[in-house]
Order: C-alpha cells, then sequence, then structure tokens
C-alpha cells in the first residue's frame, strides 16, 4: 500500500468515528428519561356515613347486640343494612326526642304498647317484651350476656362506625350486593320476610299480625330499597 492512500484511510476513519459518536449522542438526547417505577394508583376513598353518636364504646355495644340477636349467621352485608337503617331511624328519632343521642339510645328505648308512650333507657332485651308490653325497634337480648359474644361481632361493629368498611364490596350468601349509595341513608326500617309468621308468634305469641303485607301497610308502605338472605329493608 502506497504512503498517499495509507494518509488517505487515517482521514476516513476519524471521520467515521466522529459521525457514529454523533448519532449516538443524538439517541440519547431523543431517548425518554428514566423515571423510575410508576406510581402505583391509590384505591377509591371510603365512603365516610355520618354515625349517629360516632364510635363510641356504647355505639359498638349497641350495634354488636343488634348483630348477634337478630341474625347471628348472616352476611357482613347483611349486617351492614341493619346499621345503616338503625342509623337513619335513630337520626330520625332524636330529632323529635332529645333523650335520643345516639344509635346506642334508640336500641334502648321502646314504645309502652298500652300507653303509647316512649320509654328510654331499657336494658337489652328482645324486640317484643309480653311481660312488659315494650316494643322496640330491633333485639338486642344477645347484650344480656355480653361475655359469651364472639369477638368479631364487636370487631365488625367498630370498623363501621369508624368508617373502615368498603361497603360497595360487601356480597350476601346468596350473591346479593349493596345498594346504591344514594340509598344507604334512606332505610329506616326492616322485616324478617322469609318466615315472617313463625318470627312474629315466637317473639310477641298469638293474636300479634303474621301477615306482612300488613304490617307494611301499617307502616305506610314505604319502598323495598334491598333484600338480603330473607330480610328485606325498606325507607323513603
Amino acid at each position: 500500500m502506497t504512503r498517499h492512500r495509507r494518509e488517505g484511510l487515517a482521514w476516513l476513519i476519524p471521520a467515521a468515528l466522529v459521525g457514529s459518536a454523533t448519532a449516538a449522542a443524538l439517541l440519547l438526547a431523543t431517548a425518554k428519561p428514566d423515571t423510575g417505577p410508576a406510581t402505583p394508583t391509590p384505591p377509591p376513598a371510603l365512603p365516610t356515613i355520618p354515625w349517629f353518636g360516632g364510635a363510641s364504646r356504647e355505639n359498638i355495644d349497641a350495634l354488636a347486640f343488634l348483630f348477634a340477636s337478630e341474625n347471628e349467621h348472616g352476611s357482613l352485608l347483611l349486617w351492614a343494612l341493619q346499621a345503616l337503617a338503625a342509623n337513619t331511624f335513630a337520626k330520625q328519632l332524636g330529632r323529635a326526642h332529645a333523650q335520643v343521642k345516639s344509635i346506642a339510645d334508640m336500641l334502648r328505648s321502646g314504645i309502652h304498647k298500652p300507653t303509647r308512650k316512649r320509654l328510654y333507657g331499657l336494658a337489652w332485651g328482645s324486640q317484643y317484651d309480653k311481660n312488659a308490653k315494650i316494643k322496640r325497634w330491633a333485639a338486642t337480648s344477645a347484650g344480656q350476656q355480653p361475655g359469651r359474644l364472639a369477638w368479631h361481632f364487636f370487631e365488625f361493629a367498630e370498623r363501621l362506625l369508624k368508617n373502615q368498611i368498603a361497603l360497595h364490596e360487601l356480597r350476601g350468601r346468596r350473591g346479593e350486593v349493596m345498594p346504591p349509595p344514594s340509598d344507604w341513608e334512606r332505610m329506616t326500617s326492616f322485616l324478617q320476610y322469609e318466615g315472617f309468621g313463625e318470627t312474629v308468634l315466637r317473639q310477641a305469641g298469638e293474636g300479634a299480625e303474621t301477615d306482612p303485607a300488613k304490617v307494611l301497610a301499617s307502616w305506610g308502605s314505604p319502598r323495598l330499597i334491598a333484600s338480603v338472605e330473607g330480610v328485606r329493608f325498606y325507607g323513603g
């Protein structure tokens, strides 16, 4: 190879290297910068229910006794609906009766049938006391022996009152789902629709109304909001 030809190659090689370096620099400049791992999307905020009386010890106990007395083996969905209905009714009752300042106060009150007067500060008990002739909104008789209750009743009641339960994720034993949030604070009552007659006779005895349709008529034919495990929930 001649000296002239070698000098020509020496000229071309650096030019090629410079071209490659420039291309690499352009690629680096246009490449998307590494921003690290993607930030996970936060879960949706849990709904905040304004529970009447808050997460007090009395409210926790009252709801635990309600769950265990009315539907001991019910699903968490059923219990949540009962709590929501109790909450709404307690608020309504509290607006008319200054003695009612919480869900517990409502559940410990009842109507004396002979006089139609509302009594307050009652002991925990059945929905209808045959001897005293007092009718309550719901039964809390499990509270007569609280030491026998499993802890999960109290735990669920406390988490519910602290708004730590994703209500929309709850499911019933037959695949039922929670009604829309717009109805959560409209429920005011529930009826053990399946086996209603037997339940009434067991609680109130002979002479009590065993036809659920007539009971609903006496309530003013409220709107059906949800039906879970044989229990129907009504409200405005």
